[in-house]
């Protein structure tokens, strides 16, 4: 009983520490709608209502959403969360400013807010790349490439950075490091390469790493004879077709 009312105590008390230090004033830094700027990135998902925010704040809100990738899910974190996830529904709503987020929400939260910015957060990608090799949350990590590739996919430190997803293990991480380029193409001849060593190899259907080499056009006409080949399965074909629609003339 007694480690019982222990832990109880420790609970509440790692919750109460948290909203603290979540709503404590700081003069020094930006409020947004009489909210700290760090803690409103905290607090809203959902891309038209952080793509609204981000709009009327300006660029000065970019160190902020650096800040926030940095975001951990440490014990304190963890346990306030698990207090606040068992506080009755009509207590939460009524104290809904306190609400306690977990560390890979907040990391997404910045990241979408990265990638809203595109090349005018080209500050952030030591941080994006820093990320690349601690996140484990799968729908963070998908939003990471898509992110580092809408910063500055076509400087050395992206291209490096996209190079080596490309060339990872893991056909999701393949994946999803090409959908980021369909998005946000790169011109890069290794990328090409990559992408077409990546078709050969895929366990699955390449449906991103088609659409990438066409987002990247005429570049990627080394790719031609392995596409012609593609169009005989009826399942890529529409992406096939896509690809070669981008590359164009070649």
């Amino acid at each position: 009983m007694k480690k019982k009312w222990l832990f109880i105590f420790a609970a509440f008390f790692a919750l109460a520490t948290v909203v603290f230090l979540i709503t404590r004033p700081n003069k020094s830094e930006t409020n947004y709608k009489g909210v700290r700027l760090s803690r409103w990135i905290e607090i809203t998902s959902g891309t038209p209502d952080l793509q609204k925010g981000l709009a009327e704040i300006g660029p000065e809100s970019i160190p902020y959403l650096r800040r926030a990738l940095h975001t951990t899910d440490n014990p304190i974190r963890r346990l306030s969360v698990w207090v606040w996830g068992r506080l009755p529904v009509s207590t939460r709503a009524k104290y809904r400013a306190y609400e306690v987020v977990e560390g890979h929400t907040v990391r997404g939260n910045a990241l979408w807010g990265l990638r809203l910015w595109g090349p005018e957060a080209r500050e952030a990608l030591p941080d994006l790349k820093e990320l690349a090799t601690s996140e484990r949350d799968l729908m963070n990590k998908n939003l990471l490439y898509y992110s580092i590739a809408a910063v500055d996919g076509n400087s050395t430190d992206g291209l490096q950075t996209l190079r080596q997803l490309l060339k990872s293990e893991d056909a999701v991480t393949r994946s999803q490091a090409a959908g980021a380029i369909f998005e946000a193409p790169t011109h890069d001849p290794e990328i090409v390469s990559l992408l077409i060593e990546n078709i050969k190899r895929s366990p699955d259907k390449p449906y991103n790493e088609l659409l990438a080499l066409g987002a990247i056009g005429t570049n990627a006409a080394p790719a031609l004879p392995l596409l012609i080949e593609a169009l005989k399965d009826p399942a890529t074909r529409n992406n096939t077709l896509t690809a070669l629609t981008g590359i164009g003339d070649a």
